[in-house]
């Protein structure tokens, strides 16, 4: 007796169907896998700007009571109150209240404990280009200039502390690194 063969192949045809549905949802997988890793090694250091606050002085330099390091530019600032102060790097471009184009900053800021007054702020930043202007001074291969001044704190202790600092400033104690 010979048996009769009545099978329509629906089971190699699903059998395909989930291969390529497994391979799917693994292509659909990895490239969202490989699109987040790309935004974590991308991603600026702060999530609104292109901004970095660092320590104004470096643990291990024995010359950090009088120097601010600030690295992304190779420079250092001698001050006396060094170690009281930090700064925020921007690597965004822009234009001081004169007018004068820069292609980076930083703010400087008193460490909040040193202050009273947590609020209380410098108001006070130092640009970078390459291009001479007049109130530039030329360190390296870069030419440095300071805007801002002193705002009144809410505490009289905090005022002076802002004035001493800034008193101090001056932009030729800018050297390299």
């Amino acid at each position: 007796m010979k048996l009769k063969n009545n099978q329509s192949g629906v089971a190699h045809v699903a059998a395909i169907l989930l291969v390529i549905l497994i391979a799917a949802v693994g292509v659909v997988g990895w490239k969202v896998w490989d699109n987040n890793k790309k935004d974590e090694t991308t991603a600026p250091a702060s999530s609104s700007t292109n901004q970095t606050e660092k320590s104004a002085t470096d643990p291990t330099d024995s010359t950090t009571s009088e120097y601010i390091n600030i690295s992304e530019w190779g420079v250092k600032l001698k001050h006396p109150d060094a170690a009281k102060l930090t700064y925020t790097y921007s690597s965004e471009s822009g234009e001081d209240i004169d007018g004068n184009g820069y292609d980076s900053s930083v703010t400087l800021a008193i460490k909040p404990e040193h202050l009273q007054d947590k609020s209380c702020g410098l108001g006070f930043g130092i640009h970078r280009t390459a291009s001479p202007t007049d109130v530039a001074v030329l360190v390296g291969d870069y030419y440095f200039w300071s805007t801002g001044g002193p705002g009144p704190c809410n505490i009289d202790a905090d005022t002076e502390l802002k004035k001493d600092i800034l008193a101090e400033y001056k932009d030729k104690n800018l050297e390299t690194l």
